[in-house]
């Protein structure tokens, strides 16, 4: 349910987007989507709300981050008689060295909506305009390489498979040699 407290707040908000009960899933979260890129900001430097509801100040100052974002469009969509839950973890890893690097900066937070349809989904109502995040310092990318290596070849050690992985790498090492067949 909507918290009582933010009920008024958010039925204001819903006037002002034209979210209204009855209206189709795709539309309100296409509509809160609207809003949000158009009037609002992302950020992680926002004001600290005190002993006022964070929410309300999200709403006030147009600016926040992703769990802003998550919790305001979960209630929105609640508002409009449409089930909604935020969800947290990591979102947008990067590749490296054959497996994925989920950093920090990679947590996230989104919503899940249900649609009578298609049942539970994925909405991220977070604008991806200013979602940029300073890319990892050169050595942070090397020694996080370095670490995914020497995780791998622990287990290869731990688990008996070595000798099938050493043989492996000789066998492609030779495919790549072109007088290797000769020898």
């Amino acid at each position: 349910a909507v918290p009582p407290e933010l009920r008024g707040l958010l039925d204001s908000v819903r006037r002002e987007t034209g979210i209204d009960s009855g209206v189709g899933t795709d539309s309100v979260t296409a509509r809160i989507d609207r809003w949000f890129s158009g009037s609002f900001r992302y950020s992680l430097q926002v004001s600290d709300p005190g002993g006022e509801e964070p929410l309300r100040v999200f709403l006030a100052e147009r600016r926040g981050f992703c769990e802003h974002f998550a919790s305001a469009g979960a209630l929105l969509a609640r508002g409009a008689g449409i089930p909604a839950r935020v969800a947290t973890g990591y979102a947008y890893p990067s590749p490296m060295a054959g497996g994925w690097v989920a950093r920090r900066a990679n947590a996230h937070a989104w919503v899940e909506v249900h649609d009578p349809v298609t049942g539970w989904r994925t909405w991220d109502p977070t604008p991806t305009s200013e979602l940029g995040t300073e890319p990892p310092r050169w050595w942070i990318l090397q020694a996080e390489g370095w670490a995914m290596r020497a995780g791998r070849g622990w287990h290869l050690l731990r688990d008996g498979a070595w000798r099938a992985e050493l043989e492996g790498m000789v066998e492609r090492a030779v495919d790549r040699i072109p007088t290797a067949g000769a020898v």
